[in-house]
């Protein structure tokens, strides 16, 4: 019976958060060019700053380095956290630095993710419940939010070069 409601539970969860997913963000098709002498440095802050923040608060769903919890060997947990998993890296993949892989451009990853922090839409409700300390904290949010603004000045500076 107690597996039966936690499942009935996170059924629920799993159909609410893919609702609220990203809230539509739909990512264009075209590429802005961006030197790569712009994109190293950002890069180069990205793994100074904050590869460690998203290494351990983002890495499950976002990367190919998923440290799966016990539970996963459970036939419908599987295919759930299997199915996130896919979707995540789909939106962006964290595996290789930045620039992320994914659908999006450098700078929609950037606009994605500082949407993301500021609305506290990640993780989703459903992996919160069971990681207890995936949030970010506030000095965790000011560093991305700091790193994007930095990176996207970096993308402007050279745009206004040209």
């Amino acid at each position: 019976m107690k597996v039966t409601v936690i499942i009935s539970i996170y059924s629920w969860v799993v159909f609410y958060s893919m609702l609220n997913a990203h809230e539509g963000i739909r990512h264009k098709e075209e590429t802005k060019k961006i030197r790569n002498e712009t994109l190293s440095r950002m890069n180069q802050l990205y793994k100074k700053e904050i590869k460690a923040i998203f290494q351990k608060k983002c890495f499950d769903c976002h990367s190919g380095q998923t440290k799966f919890p016990w539970y996963f060997k459970l036939p419908v947990v599987r295919q759930w956290m299997e199915k996130d998993i896919k979707e995540g890296l789909k939106h962006l993949d964290l595996s290789n630095d930045f620039p992320f892989g994914g659908h999006g451009t450098p700078i929609e990853d950037l606009e994605a993710i500082r949407k993301t922090v500021r609305e506290k839409t990640m993780p989703p409700l459903r992996y919160m419940l069971t990681h207890r300390h995936s949030s970010l904290t506030d000095q965790e949010e000011k560093a991305i939010l700091e790193w994007i603004a930095t990176s996207l000045n970096l993308i402007l500076r050279e745009e206004s070069a040209h």
